[in-house]
């Protein structure tokens, strides 16, 4: 009799341990269905987000991560931009306004960003690679309609004479390297293609710079060549003294140049008409076929950051 109390007991601890185990299960079960199911992303369709991803890498990888927790590279952390894209633009979903990215950067340039992305990053892309782009970026962060980026029109912007140019992260980072720091490149030139940045001398993206050998002489002989309007002049002074530089503005009293301290750097300098010598009644202010650009940097400079200068820019314009 002891025995079979004990058995009835246990039984009767069982039964609510049971349900309880039951209860608890069902929800359970049902969210985990749930989660499941509203992980799996919908059909990609015929488009092709693996290739999408590799094109990004060779492609894009340069300037863009698209992977969170790192720190804005040359360009914005693309991880998110299929959410954040959606709101960018009215009327245009977030693969419309990529698209739209890569074919025009200049349409619109978000507040967190700035000029500079090149017009022809996408000019040796077929439409069904940048569209696998398009389709990977779109799937950072969200959950695209595939269908509609499948429908989308791409034109075939491709060249046969379209030389292809290849930039590894490592020239990239290097060719920065010297434009900040070792070259002081952005001292005078800006990234930009916009006319109030131009100052001192051209922008350096968006402006056609694409001839290999054009470039390399800029750099090793900048006063070969010289655009007219970033011509120096000769200033003579009554004194004596010659100023040469960048003639900004004349007015009836005064003269503005841009010129060089004895650092090399360039600065700002006004001129009184009053102290200039004058031929005929009229100030001498020579035009010079000089640049405001100093030579030696292919002393200072390897030949593979010449290169890597010269890579960076034809890529970006």
């Amino acid at each position: 009799m002891p025995q079979r109390s004990e058995t009835v007991n246990e039984s009767k601890t069982f039964r609510p341990r049971y349900w309880l185990a039951v209860g608890l299960a069902i929800p359970l079960g049902v969210w985990a269905a749930t989660v499941g199911i509203m992980s799996i992303p919908p059909s990609q369709g015929s488009v092709n987000l693996a290739d999408g991803h590799e094109t990004f890498k060779t492609h894009c990888a340069a300037c863009h991560f698209a992977k969170g927790g790192f720190p804005a590279h040359h360009g914005p952390n693309l991880h998110d931009i299929g959410r954040v894209g959606a709101s960018r633009r009215p009327n245009l979903t977030a693969a419309e306004y990529i698209l739209e990215s890569i074919l025009d950067p200049d349409a619109f340039v978000s507040p967190s960003s700035r000029p500079g992305m090149p017009n022809n990053v996408a000019a040796e892309l077929s439409p069904e690679a940048i569209r696998n782009v398009v389709a990977f970026l779109a799937s950072c962060g969200a959950f695209p309609d595939y269908d509609k980026i499948a429908s989308l029109e791409i034109p075939d912007r491709r060249s046969d004479q379209t030389e292809k140019i290849s930039v590894r992260l490592k020239d990239m980072d290097r060719a920065v390297h010297i434009l900040q720091e070792k070259g002081s490149c952005l001292q005078c030139h800006s990234l930009h293609n916009h006319p109030e940045y131009q100052v001192f001398a051209p922008g350096l993206f968006g402006v056609g710079l694409t001839d290999k050998t054009l470039l390399k002489q800029s750099i090793v002989d900048p006063n070969k060549i010289v655009l007219p309007h970033f011509r120096s002049v000769n200033v003579i002074l009554q004194s004596g003294d010659r100023v040469s530089g960048r003639l900004i503005s004349r007015n009836e009293s005064r003269l503005v140049l841009f010129t060089r301290d004895k650092e090399s750097r360039v600065e700002r300098r006004e001129i009184p008409l009053s102290e200039v010598e004058t031929e005929d009644g009229q100030p001498l202010i020579l035009e010079s076929k000089v640049s405001l650009m100093p030579t030696g940097f292919d002393k200072i400079l390897t030949h593979e950051e010449i290169e890597a200068i010269i890579t960076l820019i034809r890529q970006l314009n």
